[in-house]
């Protein structure tokens, strides 16, 4: 037993950070009390809630079919829209259009300054995120299923593009305020006022994870899928199928995140297509902490992020914070945990054994390369003499693109690896010549080639731990830093 707690302490270093950044909080001077810090702490809890909602999913998705979703937080958002327009309008709207409509009527309209019934709507969207999740399982990840593991994150890559197209279409760019739905009246503790629902939404969480835990160990549809997750063949073998186990865990996935997402969209300044999907990065952090396995440690150590996340908000306004680290500082945390837990823990993610062995399509050599890139090019350079203003700017988007995606090939095709990060550096790249042709005055072709050049430190900094990760660990890490970089740089007045 001794062995054993000592092994669990070493590989849970990573909690360190978290019990040192929280004392130092507590005890920092300045001119905000304890009282301040420890409200801000708990008030995070609504935010650690929802990105709780979203690691659970990730870890039953994983669990499920052994696919690591990138697009869990898109899911979520998606379910919550559905549910605000049911309670706005009465309205449940279509992915597509059908015989020339995309929404049909079922709760009749509200009266105006009413809401639709709560009921009806929450229980109408969670089974839209069921019929989701099952969907995505059927057409995207069934036919992967003996597909590499990197295959599969490409392929949640594209169903989190797909999620956020959908919501643009159907439902607009603007944020939705979502009404509240758990007791919103403060309590006092310590001498502190904080409102109830993060209480409710951190209960919540933790009930659903003990929950999962115990149908994950007492019931046959847990232990059956726990068997498949170590060994198809094995289940198949004692009369399980690995399809119906999957199907199964990717609805109770997108249902669960739903219902987080659902309870917690009024705790923010509104849903839109970027909050609820990027917090499937800390949501990322959760689950490796929990080792993709368990459902308590995930759950916890998704508040502590939540809480730790809000308390650096508040530090960040400290006149001592260096002006550098002004925003961002609540994507940097998640993204240093994926780092530690990936780079120190010194294995992989748990992986299955499939029954099913899926090769890729084979890809031919192109051939007559030279001939079609001179006739290409040609045509190219016509097209921008020839082209009105708005055709020739899609064409400049199109060249740029282009050159980004050979970054890929270059990575994936000749290296075998995945980034995810690729548009954050031509960002960074754009960004420093930006900085360089305002500031310094420093001339074309200088300025370029400088600003590429930063991108390249970048890249060979982000580079040092493919050293030792690699695979979906790297895709994992390049995804966090990418969000991370994209706050800390883009939205910060000192750059």
């Amino acid at each position: 037993m001794l062995i054993g707690f000592k092994c669990y302490c070493c590989t849970n270093l990573s909690s360190l950070p978290f019990i040192a950044l929280g004392f130092g909080s507590l005890i920092s001077g300045g001119k905000f009390t304890l009282e301040i810090y420890f409200q801000n702490l708990l008030t995070g809890l609504g935010d650690g809630a929802v990105i709780a909602g979203i690691a659970l999913g990730l870890v039953l998705a994983y669990q499920g079919s052994g696919v690591l979703n990138f697009a869990h937080g898109a899911m979520m958002m998606y379910s919550t829209y559905i549910y605000d327009e049911l309670r706005d309008t009465g309205d449940f709207v279509f992915p597509i259009s059908f015989f020339g409509t995309d929404r049909v009527n079922l709760l009749g309209t509200p009266e105006k300054g009413e809401l639709a019934a709560f009921w009806p709507s929450f229980l109408l969207a969670l089974l839209m995120a069921a019929i989701l999740g099952l969907l995505i399982h059927l057409l995207v990840f069934r036919p992967l299923r003996g597909a590499p593991l990197l295959a599969k994150v490409v392929a949640t890559v594209g169903v989190f593009i797909l999620l956020q197209s959908l919501v643009l279409l159907r439902f607009g760019t603007a944020n939705e305020t979502v009404r509240a739905i758990l007791p919103t009246d403060t309590v006092t503790l310590f001498g502190t006022r904080i409102p109830q629902d993060r209480f409710w939404l951190a209960g919540i969480v933790l009930v659903t994870a003990l929950l999962l835990t115990i149908i994950y160990r007492a019931t046959v549809f847990g232990l059956a899928t726990r068997a498949a997750a170590e060994d198809e063949k094995g289940a198949t073998i004692l009369g399980f199928s690995p399809n119906t186990l999957a199907a199964g865990n990717w609805v109770l996935a997108s249902v669960v995140a739903a219902v987080f997402g659902i309870l917690a969209a009024s705790l923010s300044n509104g849903v839109n297509t970027v909050n609820y999907t990027l917090l499937v990065v800390p949501a990322l952090a959760g689950a490796l902490v929990g080792a993709l396995r368990s459902f308590g440690v995930t759950a916890v150590t998704c508040l502590a992020l939540g809480m730790f996340r809000s308390e650096l908000s508040l530090l960040q306004i400290k006149s001592w914070w260096p002006d550098f680290a002004r925003t961002g500082m609540r994507d940097v945390l998640p993204f240093l945990v994926i780092v530690a837990i990936l780079f120190f823990r010194g294995k992989n993610l748990p992986s299955r054994d499939n029954f099913v062995d899926v090769r890729l399509a084979f890809a031919p050599k192109p051939r007559n390369v030279f001939p079609a890139t001179i006739i290409l090019s040609g045509l190219t350079i016509l097209a921008i003499f020839f082209f009105d203003r708005a055709l020739r700017l899609s064409l400049y988007e199109s060249l740029t693109s282009t050159i980004i995606v050979l970054s890929i090939v270059v990575l994936t095709g000749l290296v075998g690896q995945v980034s995810l990060a690729q548009a954050v550096f031509a960002g960074i790249s754009g960004f420093i010549l930006g900085k360089i042709a305002i500031e310094t005055g420093i001339p074309f072709p200088i300025s370029p080639f400088l600003g590429a050049f930063g991108a390249v430190i970048l890249g060979l900094i982000v580079g040092i731990p493919a050293l030792r990760i690699r695979g979906i660990q790297l895709a994992v890490v390049t995804m966090a830093l990418g969000v991370a970089l994209g706050t800390i740089l883009f939205t910060n007045r000192w750059f």
